[in-house]
């Protein structure tokens, strides 16, 4: 193998290597993706997650399971303080999966029965090297346009791992939604229990996930 050819096959070694299993935890809308825009991630086929999220007024409880390959449907129930109670519903395709030298592309629709904001969205998802993952997308709806974000996945050493067996998994992320930005960190175990916090629609939030 001549030089340039090692300098490529050890570079798309590196990008394979270094490429994680994207984690597809529900959002408190229901869908799986970040704090509050969808990724073009699914669960794994027949694996589901559900959480519950706490906002100043409010809370949400929150599910998704993926009933076929790459096709995954959410649900949420939100309660609000000064509103009534509504029951959201939502699905998403993956149209392709992602390959070391190409993103992940997927189409969803929020709020299916238009019961607050019914929206149509298109997104694409792509991981890199040192654990960072970039996403880009555009919806219709009220706060249609462009949404993106940017995230970075640490897995913790085998040593830390002994120390701290809880934790091996820690994420952090920053997004704008269209409309806010919005930023937020979680950890997760290897059983699937997650802990979410951070800064959504101007508003501090906190979680709680269980993926099975």
């Amino acid at each position: 193998m001549d030089l340039p050819c090692a300098k490529l096959f050890y570079l798309l070694l590196f990008f394979m290597l270094s490429t994680l299993p994207a984690d597809a935890a529900a959002t408190p809308e229901g869908r799986s993706g970040l704090i509050n825009i969808p990724t073009a991630y699914v669960l794994k086929p027949f694996h589901g997650g559900t959480g519950y999220f706490n906002f100043p007024g409010g809370d949400s409880f929150s599910g998704n399971i993926a009933v076929l390959p790459r096709v995954e449907l959410g649900y949420s129930r939100w309660r609000s303080e000064s509103s009534r109670d509504y029951n959201l519903y939502s699905g998403k395709v993956v149209l392709l999966e992602e390959l070391v030298l190409r993103p992940a592309i997927a189409i969803g629709v929020d709020d299916i029965g238009g019961k607050l904001d019914r929206s149509y969205y298109l997104t694409v998802s792509k991981q890199g090297p040192w654990g960072i993952r970039l996403h880009l997308g555009a919806r219709s709806g009220a706060s249609n346009g462009l949404f993106y974000a940017m995230e970075k996945q640490i897995r913790l050493t085998d040593d830390w791992r002994k120390k701290l067996p809880f934790i091996p998994i820690f994420n952090l992320a920053l997004e704008y939604d269209g409309q806010h930005f919005n930023y937020g960190a979680y950890v997760r175990n290897k059983h699937g229990f997650r802990l979410d916090l951070g800064w959504r629609d101007e508003r501090f939030y906190y979680g709680v996930q269980l993926e099975f």
